[in-house]
């Protein structure tokens, strides 16, 4: 009952405001508590060239026109420009929201506020200039004006709100005046034109992904009164090549310079009290714990330097090599996510963790070694590390192992395969394939997996695009989930199965999904390292279907 007379009360909320609609010479408006009128949407859209009077009479009274109401002009495709008078003073939310074919407006002086995405999707506007008397640009006002080129800030804005211009793609150069303080969160992602950032002294705070995939930055000046600089605030600015770091900033988010490939030179202000460059290393280290938070294509890691941050060097392609000082223990989340040109890298013995994702897509790399003192891999640590031949796991370690030279890293005390490469040999004594074991393995070509497997974790073999032989051992089908086999070609792929089982397999959820499921000629267990009938029945059945392929090639 409470909530059907709160919307008879909002249904009768202009009446009793005192708002009643008019329509003078084809535009409408709201008249607001007998004192000013305020153009209003017309349900058929507006059209063409709109001059807004700045009076209008209406029951024998004059009215000052001073606001254009919230969404006035909304989706006015056919609209193509609107002179807006002296009088008015506050333009609302939404009001010119694709309006695609509005190419130019000029805002008077007198508006004093510009709501949330208000020019929001004007493909065709190519310049504006914001009125001085703006104190904020708010989020989303000039969203997706992929035609916008160029943009007057004046000095009375103070604040530049959550997505004022993402996605401003000709935008080229901004020059951002000393009054603003903050500039919200993405306020400049995917602007990738931008060239040109001019930042003043008197900005404070850079939030979260301000300049997101802006990849025509080349350079930037951040000025010392900047305190922050905001999770991924210049994430995916592969055009730029260095950046220093001011003496007054006091916190780095995570990723705030990730995914720059072509960062080759990082500088801290030897003043900063918080982060420093020390030994001239091209990388941000935070002084008090002795952590590297970002790092590029040059960096050189100092002695003394105990950990690597999360995301320090993500995505940072133009890494070939890197050495890692005996003194750290920690390498963390994605650390080198994606470093696609790194080749080798040597983990001294005083790691103890190897982090989630850690060196996910090193296609580079071709060999790992686990060092004694490493406690924790994270998941995926070697996800995707396509060409990876061979994992090494020290003798000494005490919580891992590589037992029988498998080329696979395996937790000892629950004999979980924690990460494989396409060379490994799944030991027999396994029991679970660790979710992301093989993700992203592209060169695994065949796999046997042994009696003693039970279960196969989310992702474990997902996206071996190579893999055309699985041999499965267990006369009970190990649990498997729907992503196990994520992007194998189950129709190429041939799954073998103990004698007398294939009804079991056929049967069995997602391993049924598999469309070549055939019985191997014996119950010969493959042993590590042996050969059998089976595994020649397999090689002729591949050297059969090659030929079969070349064969209709020919016809």
């Amino acid at each position: 009952m409470k909530n059907l007379v709160s919307l008879i009360s909002l249904a009768l909320l202009p009446s009793l405001v005192g708002a009643s609609e008019v329509e003078i010479n084809g535009i409408y408006y709201n008249i607001i508590s007998e004192s000013y009128a305020e153009v209003t949407f017309d349900k058929t859209k507006y059209k063409g060239h709109i001059e807004i009077p700045s009076t209008i009479f209406y029951g024998g009274k004059e009215y000052p026109v001073s606001h254009i109401g919230n969404r006035a002009f909304m989706e006015c495709t056919e609209l193509i420009s609107v002179d807006i008078p002296i009088s008015i003073t506050s333009i609302g939310e939404y009001v010119f929201d694709r309006c695609f074919k509005l190419t130019s407006i000029t805002i008077p002086n007198s508006v004093k506020t510009i709501g949330d995405g208000a020019f929001q999707g004007c493909r065709n506007l190519k310049s504006i200039v914001i009125p001085n008397g703006v104190s904020s640009i708010k989020s989303g006002t000039f969203s997706w004006c992929t035609g916008l080129t160029s943009i007057k800030i004046p000095r009375s804005v103070t604040t530049i709100e959550y997505k004022a211009f993402i996605k401003c793609t000709g935008l080229t150069s901004v020059d951002i005046p000393s009054s603003v303080k903050t500039i919200g969160k993405e306020a400049f992602r995917n602007c990738s034109s931008l060239s040109t950032v001019k930042l003043s002294y008197g900005l404070v705070s850079i939030s979260d992904g301000v300049f997101i995939d802006c990849n025509g930055l080349t350079s930037i000046v951040i000025p010392n009164s900047v305190t922050s600089i905001g999770d991924g605030a210049f994430y995916g600015c592969t055009g730029m090549t260095s950046i220093s770091i001011p003496r007054n900033v006091r916190t780095i988010g995570l990723s705030a310079f990730g995914s720059c490939s072509n960062l080759a030179s990082i500088c801290v202000d030897s003043q900063n009290a918080v982060y420093d460059s020390r030994n001239n290393c091209n990388a941000i280290i935070e002084t008090s714990n002795n952590c590297l938070i970002k790092g590029c294509q040059n960096t050189k890691i100092p002695n003394g330097v105990l950990s690597i941050n999360e995301y320090a060097f993500f995505k940072c392609t133009g890494l070939t090599s890197i050495v890692i000082p005996n003194s750290m223990t920690a390498i963390g989340k994605d650390a080198f996510y994606g470093c696609t040109g790194l080749t080798s890298i040597v983990i001294p013995n005083s790691v103890t963790s190897i982090g989630d994702g850690a060196f996910y897509g090193c296609t580079g790399l071709t060999s790992i070694s686990i060092p004694r003192n490493v406690r924790t891999i994270g998941v995926y640590a070697f996800g995707s590390c396509s060409n990876l031949a061979s994992i090494c796991v020290d003798s000494q370690n005490a919580v891992y192992d590589s037992r029988n030279d498998c080329n696979a890293i395996i937790e000892t005390s629950t004999n979980t395969l924690v990460s494989g490469c396409r060379s490994s040999i799944i030991p027999s004594d396994v029991i679970y394939i660790e979710d992301y074991a093989f993700e992203g393995c592209s060169g695994l070509i065949s796999i046997i997996i042994p009696k003693s497997v039970r279960t196969i974790g989310y992702s474990a073999f997902r996206g071996c695009t190579e893999l055309t032989s699985i041999i499965a051992e267990g006369d009970i089908p190990a649990t498997i989930i729907e992503n196990t086999f994520d992007n194998v070609d189950k129709k190429s792929c041939t799954l073998h199965v103990p004698k007398g089982r294939k009804e079991i397999y056929e049967k069995e959820e997602y391993w049924n999904e598999f469309e070549k499921i055939v019985m191997l000629s014996n119950n010969t267990t493959i042993n590590e390292g042996e050969s059998s009938n089976s595994l020649f029945d397999i090689i002729c059945e591949l050297l059969s279907n090659f030929f079969l392929f070349i064969k209709s090639l020919v016809k």
